[in-house]
């Protein structure tokens, strides 16, 4: 019966110390990351502006074959929509500014709300090279296991970001 009493107790003393911990961790957080691509920001946009080309570029596709996908409202822009359910959830993702050559911003909505967060996709052009530069943020607010979860998303994120921009940089500076 001790014993059972100290592991009860030491487990206690954990999820306090987590608890605890999380008090001292932001709550908002940021992923970025960037490529320099050998093409003017023109030829870039397209495929960044509407979203029934981000199967050209970014990874989620490749890792969930059977996702379904549909897109609502117009075809690039601002209040292009693009909806998705898979084994890992489903999620929407909506285009909220669209400068041409410049930028786009959205909103990004996963499982009904439970994630929620704004990114940004900029090109700024240097001579005949642009760099593109992928960055979403959100806010964990004051759910501890949110604040730990938001621990793992630069890494987690950041590897699915630098490989979509390293498709993306293959596909538009392919020979011929």
């Amino acid at each position: 019966m001790k014993i059972i009493k100290r592991v009860a107790l030491g487990l206690a003393a954990v999820v306090l110390a987590l608890l605890v911990g999380s008090l001292f961790l932001p709550s908002a957080w940021t992923v970025e990351r960037s490529v320099r691509i050998n093409a003017p920001a023109a030829a870039i946009f397209p495929y960044i502006n509407a979203l029934d080309q981000w199967p050209a570029w970014t990874v989620w596709y490749e890792r969930e074959p059977v996702l379904r996908v549909e897109y609502q409202g117009p075809d690039a822009g601002v209040g292009a929509v693009s909806r998705w359910a898979g084994k890992d959830g489903e999620g929407e993702m909506t285009i909220t500014a669209s400068t041409p050559n410049e930028a786009i911003r959205y909103d990004l909505v996963f499982n009904k709300g439970e994630f929620r967060a704004q990114g940004e996709i900029r090109l700024v052009e240097s001579g005949a090279a642009t760099t593109v530069r992928w960055n979403t943020w959100g806010d964990a607010g004051s759910n501890p296991i949110a604040k730990y979860f938001t621990l793992a998303l630069d890494p987690l994120m950041g590897r699915d970001f630098e490989q979509g921009l390293v498709k993306l940089k293959n596909l538009l500076e392919k020979p011929g």
